[in-house]
């Protein structure tokens, strides 16, 4: 409470006008510490468009895409975020790494597609009759060239360690095991 006052006085004096951006950072770093997520989310929107092609703005929309593949898990509105670093600041810190969260978020995408077709051929080929050759051809074609084994284990590496989804990661790990005994991916 004492720095967000500290903090807070700061912001409206005159003498601490190039900085402002920088303490409405230490801010959000407060409201983290203090578990105040809505505030949080509030400020980072605040500094996107208080500070717009900056440094600060640039680091305020990673944390941003950050908020949106951990807590509130939309990995479109992430990616918008993420999009926006490098064109606040192309020279910022933060434009590696969101190009990185990028670059996860795409790899995820086409997993969790591939198992779709994964899923989708599995349903329409038990639909086909043994005698039905045409339905399986047709399957056949579409094939994804990655097993589920080895789809669930990158989704599982991408939710643990791209997007801090603990949980969620185990869960596909534990869907290798009890599905897949036998893959190299067990």
């Amino acid at each position: 409470p004492n720095a967000e006052k500290k903090i807070k006085s700061m912001l409206v004096n005159d003498k601490f006008r190039r900085i402002y951006g920088e303490l409405e950072l230490e801010l959000v770093q407060l409201y983290k510490a203090q578990g105040e997520k809505s505030e949080i989310e509030n400020r980072l929107e605040s500094i996107v468009n208080n500070y717009q092609r900056t440094q600060v703005s640039a680091e305020a929309y990673y944390q941003l895409g950050q908020i949106y593949t951990s807590d509130k898990w939309n990995l479109e509105k992430a990616k918008e975020y993420y999009e926006m670093v490098s064109k606040e600041y192309s020279r910022s810190l933060y434009s590696p790494l969101a190009r990185g969260k990028l670059n996860s978020i795409k790899l995820y995408k086409d997993a969790f597609d591939a198992v779709a077709l994964h899923e989708s051929i599995t349903n329409s080929s038990s639909q086909f009759s043994d005698q039905d050759t045409t339905g399986m051809a047709l399957s056949e074609e579409k094939n994804p060239d990655r097993s589920l084994p080895e789809l669930y284990y990158q989704i599982a590496d991408l939710e643990a360690f791209s997007f801090n989804r603990y949980d969620n990661s185990v869960n596909y790990l534990e869907k290798i095991i009890e599905n897949y005994p036998l893959s190299e991916f067990t």
